[in-house]
């Protein structure tokens, strides 16, 4: 018998002095909420349609990078969405209570040449300063 070709021996190795690296190319489990968070984000940030999640090309692209990643639908994306306003709402609502001086909120609505429909809103807030 001739000798072998196998590795086992140095993946036994690895395994047992670097286990990090033994690691490598293997898929961890995702935390799915984060994943959720950061795809709703995403979607708000680049304007993109709810629908995106589900294209096919975007499937391909996550289970490519994870194959034991559980795809997302438009349904629990603007769930997550509305769970991120309303966590932001929460944290400005928390900011304008610690403000000690009055706040002037400005706000200018239009429509672009497409009938694309915006609204501003502008809030000016300062600290009191102390009487002399």
């Amino acid at each position: 018998m001739g000798p072998t070709l196998g590795t086992t021996n140095l993946k036994r190795n690895l395994e047992k002095h670097n286990p990090d690296k033994a690691k490598e190319g293997q898929n961890e489990p995702i935390d799915q909420k984060t994943y959720r968070e950061k795809m709703s984000l995403a979607i708000c940030k680049h304007n993109y349609a709810f629908s995106f999640l589900e294209h096919k090309g975007i499937k391909d692209i996550h289970s490519y990078l994870n194959p034991i990643a559980r795809h997302i639908s438009r349904n629990t994306t603007k769930a997550g969405i509305f769970n991120l306003y309303a966590r932001e709402i929460e944290l400005l609502k928390a900011e304008l209570a610690l403000i000690s001086s009055r706040v002037c909120l400005t706000s200018d609505m239009w429509t672009s040449v497409v009938s694309n429909a915006y609204m501003c809103s502008i809030d000016h807030y300062g600290h009191k300063l102390g009487s002399s």
